[in-house]
């Protein structure tokens, strides 16, 4: 289980044993923008950052293009516009920006990841041509909150929630 080290100026440090997971000030000022917004359809995207020896920086998250799929109990992304967005962003940042992750909306004030979600994390990550060790999955709910996840090989490990 991830416990939070430091939560302040926006700025939330998680770790276990074997990792540390930082989200940046940008991000949580973009998340808190997405759970004003969130509507009747749900709507979702994909998580960036940088990778690092020992910790993972989670600095963006990218919003949902025209080309995903979306409806009341369900979001799905096109992987072709966002396999687009991740080789850009690559690219602009001299391969130091990397796909982190998966994030998408419930309209709940306590999400927590549906059958489908944990199905589909788990199918990403056996997808990624990256070579990661895990993958991130944040589900942003009403009033802020936002259920923090962690997809290794074979489980998906909740590493919290932010409130």
């Amino acid at each position: 289980m991830f416990k939070v080290l430091n939560k302040r100026k926006g700025l939330i440090k998680y770790s276990d044993d074997k990792r540390l997971l930082i989200i940046s000030n940008s991000l949580t000022n973009k998340i808190s923008k997405v759970s004003y917004k969130i509507s009747e359809i749900e709507s979702g995207g994909i998580l960036l950052g940088k990778i690092y020896h020992s910790y993972d920086v989670i600095s963006d998250i990218v919003m949902p293009c025209k080309k995903d799929k979306k409806g009341i109990a369900f979001f799905i992304r096109s992987f072709k516009s966002a396999n687009k967005v991740i080789k850009n962003e690559w690219e602009r940042s001299q391969g130091k920006i990397n796909y982190l992750g998966e994030w998408h909306t419930h309209k709940e004030i306590n999400p927590t990841p549906s059958g489908t979600d944990k199905q589909m994390i788990k199918n990403v990550f056996s997808n990624v041509a990256l070579e990661l060790d895990q993958i991130y999955l944040f589900i942003i709910g009403i009033q802020n909150s936002i259920w923090l996840g962690k997809q290794e090989k074979k489980n998906l490990y909740k590493l919290g929630k932010v409130n």
